[in-house]
């Protein structure tokens, strides 16, 4: 699920982190040594901590992106001091960065609806999972009685919940179709009523799917009338 940022251009004063992985950077900036390390366990965990191994310059300008969907992140600088920080955009603490001194970016990673465009005819009345920029998904291996991803919906007024590590979203599961299904199938009158039963459906991340056992999965979820 693609995301579009706003990309900050080069500056001659400090450095910009686009990506958070554990890391360490080592770079000359203005003619003089300016070295970092990166302490983080994203995406998995929010919190990004950036810490000044060496500086042998003065003033120095450290810029971090915030994702486009991390409302309420927030940073906090070496000082302290925490500030909430605009998403989709650079946020930049500018310091002497003496060896030691640490600036922290903490990202909401916590499980969210995610809505499509209902010009997009494929997708319309349906809603996917993402946590952080993880995009979720539901495989019938974890559905109840056997049933198949093409017979669950969603209620999205329920926020996912998160336990255990898994993440969760109250849904309907088809068990047994109506048994009056007209001649004419798939169109035609109304048929009888479908049974089924409300349930809390697990999710798993998009990359982790058919690693278990072959099983259809599904990353747009239709919505509970």
């Amino acid at each position: 699920m693609a995301r579009r940022e706003r990309v900050l251009g080069p500056d001659g004063g400090g450095i910009q982190i686009h990506q958070y992985a554990p890391s360490t950077i080592d770079a000359t900036v203005d003619g003089a040594r300016f070295a970092l390390t990166v302490a983080t366990a994203y995406p998995e965990d929010g919190a990004v901590t950036v810490r000044v191994e060496a500086n042998e310059g003065g003033e120095r300008t450290m810029s971090l992106r915030v994702p486009a969907w991390a409302e309420g992140a927030r940073l906090t600088g070496p000082d302290g001091e925490a500030r909430t920080v605009a998403a989709g955009a650079f946020t930049a603490v500018t310091a002497a960065c003496r060896p030691g001194d640490e600036i922290r970016l903490d990202l909401p990673v916590r499980p969210r609806w995610t809505f499509p465009d209902p010009r997009i005819d494929a997708v319309r009345g349906c809603a996917a999972v993402e946590r952080g920029p993880v995009v979720l998904c539901a495989e019938s291996i974890d559905l109840p009685g056997g049933a198949d991803v093409a017979d669950l919906s969603v209620d999205a007024s329920a926020v996912p919940l998160e336990r255990d590590g898994r993440v969760y979203v109250s849904a309907g599961v088809v068990l047994e179709r109506g048994h009056d299904r007209p001649d004419t199938w798939p169109y035609g009158p109304p048929a009888a009523a479908d049974e089924g039963k409300s349930a809390e459906v697990p999710l798993i991340p998009f990359h982790l799917r058919a690693t278990r056992a072959p099983a259809p999965m599904r990353v747009w979820l239709p919505l509970a009338p």
